[in-house]
């Protein structure tokens, strides 16, 4: 009967060993696709973030040349107006150095 009982217990000791054994692996298996996941997790994120920073560095290209468009805009009827003034008061100034000469 005592030895029925240690090989009880050196069964249960061999058994408890390769429990231990195998929740090891599945613990580091656990872990190791734990830090995949992180890893595939930490890319999709950071690839957002440069869609997104891209797409508002495009949006704010995009913004940036519709202004000057506007501006150039504004500054060629600026420069037409001005022309025009230039050309009136040219003629005036004909006008008035002729009327003092004759």
């Amino acid at each position: 009967m005592a030895k029925e009982t240690v090989e009880a217990i050196r069964s249960a000791e061999l058994n408890a060993a390769e429990i231990e054994k195998d929740a090891l692996k599945k613990s580091e298996s656990i872990i190791l696709k734990a830090r995949e996941n992180a890893m595939s997790l930490k890319t999709s994120m950071v690839n957002e973030a440069l869609k997104k920073a891209e797409k508002d560095v495009s949006e704010t290209v995009q913004q940036g040349e519709e202004k000057i468009g506007f501006v150039k805009e504004n500054v060629q009827k600026e420069i037409l107006l001005l022309k025009k003034m230039a050309e009136e008061r040219e003629a005036e100034a004909i006008k008035l150095v002729l009327s003092h000469i004759i």
